[in-house]
């Protein structure tokens, strides 16, 4: 059987590129990104990352063996998500945006397996976000090694290699039915969906009242 790291890898790849082309997260990989769009997004995704690590929780308790994969504190964003907003001077109870919502709801009825698909996008995000970091620090004017508003994208510096790596080997050692892997990719099928719609707002938001 394929491994489970490498189905998702190869199932969700055009859900990912979707995600990756909206206008908003190509302007952030060029530091073009405006500071309204960045910490909007940042509170956005605060409310998304406290609903879904708050479903983890409820998880590790009736899926032990799931711990492998996701039981390490250090695989947790809701900190660093934290840290970026109050560095950007942003509100830690934002009111969620329509894509938002709709995630948020979205999680507190996901089965365990979509959850875990959730995630797996959340830890594989680390590995476009030591790219995206350098445009964040451009578009900030802040020094890229201080990682001030933007420690959500790049958690782990030098070691993410070595992260994503334990992430993978602890996935690939639950023991997932085809039914269950199945269920997996469509819940990172729908984080990937949200990050776009997620960014398609914001972009429209920003750049109205920019040209306005």
């Amino acid at each position: 059987m394929t491994e489970t790291s490498l189905f998702l890898r190869e199932s969700t790849a055009e859900a990912h590129r979707h995600a990756e082309t909206r206008p908003l997260n190509r302007a952030l990989a060029r530091g073009e990104i405006s500071r309204t769009a960045w910490l909007t997004s940042l509170e956005q995704h605060l409310l998304l990352y406290q609903a879904l690590e708050r479903r983890l929780d409820q998880l590790l308790i009736t899926h032990p063996a799931w711990a492998a994969a996701f039981a390490e504190p250090f695989r947790r964003r809701v900190p660093d998500f934290k840290a970026d907003i109050l560095d950007q001077g942003g509100s830690l109870a934002s009111a969620p945006l329509p894509a938002t919502a709709s995630a948020l709801q979205a999680i507190e009825q996901a089965s365990p397996e979509a959850i875990a698909g959730m995630l797996y996008v959340s830890e594989g995000s680390t590995n476009g976000g030591r790219f995206l970091a350098k445009g964040a620090a451009r578009a900030l004017g802040v020094d890229l090694a201080s990682r001030t508003g933007f420690r959500n994208l790049d958690p782990y510096g030098d070691l993410q290699p070595a992260k994503w790596g334990s992430f993978k080997t602890g996935i690939d050692s639950i023991a997932f039915s085809d039914i269950e892997r199945n269920e997996i990719r469509l819940g990172a099928d729908a984080m990937f969906i949200w990050v776009g719609d997620l960014a398609d707002q914001i972009w429209s938001l920003t750049e109205t009242a920019a040209s306005g």
